[in-house]
C-alpha cells in the first residue's frame, strides 16, 4: 500500500535528523543526549614512512631532555648534563646556537617558556628535593618561586603568562599556583594526592588528576579552585588529562581495561570511550595547539616506543553514531643503538602546530630530534 503524503513528510524529516542534524549536533560539541554503547573500532592501516624525514639537534657526549617551544616557535630550551650535572640550555631550532643557562653546580630541568616568551620556569634540586624557579630567558635574574619539594615535570604558566601552576608536598601532594615574581601563592586542593594538572586554553579552569576518591581520576576546577567536580568513575586509574583547546574535550590515560590506553571524552565527563584499542601500553597524549590532531607514543608497533600521530576525529566520518574511525600514522619508526630498537619520548608541538619535538635514543644517547612539516627555514638572525 503507497504511503500517503503525511507518512511521506515524517519519514523525510527522521532521515533528515539522522544524516544531517545529528552529525551537525556532534560536530559542534552538542552530544546526542542518549547513552552511548561502545562503539566497533576502525583504524586505518598504519603508514610506516614518516611525513619528513626526523633532524637530530643534539649530539654530545651526554643526554638532552625537557624539550620546550619558545612561543616564537623559533627556539627551545631542554635539559642536558653534557658537562656533569644537568643544566638549562636553549638553542635555535635548527640545533644551532646552543647556549647553557644555569650553572655547572646545580641541577636543574624541566623548563617551561612563558608565553611571551620573556621567561622561563624550571625546577632545580637542592638536598634531594626539586624548588621551582624562574628565570629571564637569556639566563638573567634566577629567582626561586617554591621550596619543595615540588612534583617532576614543567611547571604549566597560564595562558596570559600570569599564573604558574605546580603541584608541591605538604602532607600530600596539592596543586598551587604562584605568580612570576612569587610574590603571590595560593593552594588550590587539599584532599587526596593531586598531580598532572594544566590550564585550559582561557584559564578560566584548571584540569588535573587526583585519588581522594581511591583510584586515581580525572577532577575539573575553576582556576581560583573552586567547584572541584569528578569527571571519571571506574575502576582503574585515569591521569594526565588535557582540555582540548576549544575546552570541549579531554584527552587522558586510564588503565581500566588492564593495559594504558588513550581515552576521549566531553568536558563535562559525559561519553568516555577509548580512541585507539591497544592491547599494550600508550603514554603522553598531547592535543596540538590547533586541536585538530593527537600526538601520543606506544609500544604497538614492534613493541618499543614509537611516536604515532593520530588525528582527532572531529568530521563527520569521524562521530557516526554506527562507527568509529581514526587515522593513526607512525611518523618515527627508527631501529636505535640499544638492541636494535629505539626509544622516543617527551613529544611537543611547536606553538603553530607545525614542528614536532622529541626526546629519542636512536644515536646511542638521548637527544633532541625534530621533525617539520612545514620544511627547515633561517632562523631570525636576531637571536
Amino acid at each position: 500500500m503507497p504511503m500517503d503524503r503525511g507518512a511521506k513528510l515524517f519519514l523525510g524529516l527522521v532521515v533528515c535528523t539522522v544524516v544531517v542534524v545529528v552529525p551537525l549536533l556532534q560536530l559542534s560539541g552538542v552530544w546526542w543526549p542518549l547513552p552511548l554503547s561502545p562503539l566497533p573500532m576502525v583504524v586505518r592501516e598504519y603508514k610506516p614512512t614518516p611525513p619528513p624525514n626526523p633532524r637530530q639537534l643534539t649530539a654530545n657526549a651526554g643526554s638532552n631532555v625537557d624539550p620546550t617551544w619558545s612561543p616564537d616557535n623559533w627556539h627551545l630550551a631542554f635539559a642536558s648534563n653534557r658537562f656533569g650535572n644537568w643544566s638549562i640550555w636553549t638553542m635555535c631550532e635548527d640545533g644551532t646556537k646552543q647556549r647553557q643557562l644555569t650553572a655547572n653546580n646545580t641541577i636543574c630541568r624541566y623548563p617551561a617558556w612563558s608565553p611571551d616568551g620573556s621567561k622561563i620556569a624550571y625546577l632545580s634540586s637542592v638536598e634531594g628535593r626539586w624548588d621551582l624557579w624562574v628565570m629571564n630567558a637569556d639566563g638573567t635574574y634566577k629567582t626561586k618561586l617554591a621550596t619543595g619539594p615540588v612534583f617532576e615535570g614543567a611547571p604549566q604558566w597560564s595562558p596570559d603568562g600570569k599564573l604558574i601552576l605546580f603541584s608541591k608536598k605538604e602532607g600530600g601532594w596539592n596543586i598551587w599556583v604562584s605568580c612570576g615574581d612569587g610574590v603571590y601563592q595560593a593552594q588550590l586542593t587539599r584532599e587526596g594526592d593531586n598531580l598532572y594538572s594544566s590550564w585550559s586554553s582561557d584559564r578560566k579552569k584548571i584540569i588535573f588528576s587526583s585519588n581522594r576518591s581511591g583510584n586515581w581520576d580525572v577532577w575539573m576546577m575553576n582556576s581560583d579552585g573552586t567547584n572541584q567536580t569528578q569527571l571519571t568513575k571506574d575502576s582503574g586509574d585515569n591521569i594526565k588529562p588535557q582540555l582540548s583547546p576549544d575546552g570541549r574535550r579531554v584527552v587522558w590515560l586510564s588503565n581500566r581495561l588492564g593495559y594504558w590506553g588513550i581515552w576521549i571524552m566531553n568536558a563535562d565527563g559525559s561519553i568516555p570511550y577509548e580512541m585507539v584499542r591497544n592491547v599494550a601500553d600508550d603514554a603522553d597524549p598531547c592535543w596540538s595547539p590547533d586541536g585538530k590532531n593527537i600526538l601520543f607514543h606506544t609500544r604497538w608497533i614492534n613493541d618499543h616506543g614509537t611516536l604515532l600521530f593520530m588525528e582527532k576525529g572531529l568530521t563527520k566520518t569521524i562521530f557516526k553514531m554506527s562507527s568509529l574511525g581514526i587515522n593513526l600514522t607512525a611518523i618515527s619508526t627508527y631501529p636505535g643503538a640499544n638492541m636494535g630498537i629505539s626509544n622516543e619520548m617527551q613529544t611537543v608541538w611547536s606553538p603553530d602546530a607545525g614542528k614536532i619535538a622529541f626526546v629519542s635514543d636512536r644515536s646511542g644517547n638521548l637527544d633532541i630530534w625534530i621533525i617539520n612539516f612545514k620544511g627547515f627555514e633561517a632562523p631570525p638572525t636576531a637571536y
